[in-house]
């Protein structure tokens, strides 16, 4: 095999490791890394032994799934900008994650622009769900209250829902609070931007037409990483459902 090919999958399977033991919060990218610095080697074997027909399947196969995940990934890009004008009578805050008792970058990141959001529409009432983890101190709803009323927003502006541990239950309790007024409410849904499409697609299956309002990842890696992440998590929605 040319040390080409056995160099460059080193060298990515190296940035690999970093990203997955160095880094928090970057596994999902450090996987996909690994994978393509098997492929390289698996290239490398296969162009050294001259295995052209394994060449062209493993090619096409490569194609294929390149192909499926473009099909899956533009509408998360496309949803990840959010609705404009959204009037809405209630926003449903999915929760992220809580460091002990203190709000995650996940979860500051979608608290932005909640509050910019209920200080534009003062007649808003905003739904904060989320549960509390095994390694949390306080519920995901919670921890979201404490940080709105501390920045201004009036605590009766707010309803938590404090039970649900998936984006589904976080979606189906809320609009369960919503009650009678679903059907004629107009709804939107904060989520970090990569997260929308799926929040809202679950919700369509849910029988609910919701509007998105996204909070912007902080660090542009990040980013990248939790976009790849719902390309895959969109084709196990599509394929098992909610």
């Amino acid at each position: 095999m040319k040390k080409g090919f056995i160099i460059s999958a080193l060298a990515i399977f190296a940035v690999a490791l970093f990203l997955r033991f160095a880094l928090v919060g970057y596994s999902f990218l450090a996987y996909c890394l690994m994978c393509a610095a098997a492929v390289v080697l698996i290239y490398g074997f296969l162009i050294w032994k001259k295995l052209k027909a394994l060449i062209i399947i493993l090619t096409i196969l490569l194609i294929l799934g390149f192909a499926l995940f473009l099909v899956m990934e533009i509408p998360v890009i496309i949803d990840s900008f959010g609705d404009k004008d959204v009037d809405a009578d209630y926003i449903i805050v999915l929760g992220a994650g809580v460091r002990g008792s203190v709000p995650s970058l996940s979860m500051i990141n979608r608290m932005t622009p909640t509050i910019e959001y209920m200080e534009s529409h003062p007649d808003c009432i905003a739904i904060l769900t989320g549960g509390q983890g095994e390694d949390e101190d306080l519920s995901e709803a919670l921890a979201m209250y404490n940080y709105l009323t501390e920045r201004g927003i009036d605590p009766q502006r707010l309803i938590m829902e404090d039970k649900a541990t998936s984006t589904e239950e976080n979606l189906k309790f809320s609009f369960d609070i919503i009650g009678d007024e679903l059907a004629e409410a107009t709804i939107g849904v904060v989520s970090s931007e990569y997260h929308l499409h799926r929040a809202k697609t679950m919700a369509k299956m849910l029988g609910v037409e919701v509007y998105g309002i996204p909070g912007r990842t902080s660090y542009p890696v990040l980013m990248i990483n939790y976009f790849i992440r719902e390309a895959f998590g969109m084709v196990h929605l599509k394929v098992y459902g909610i």
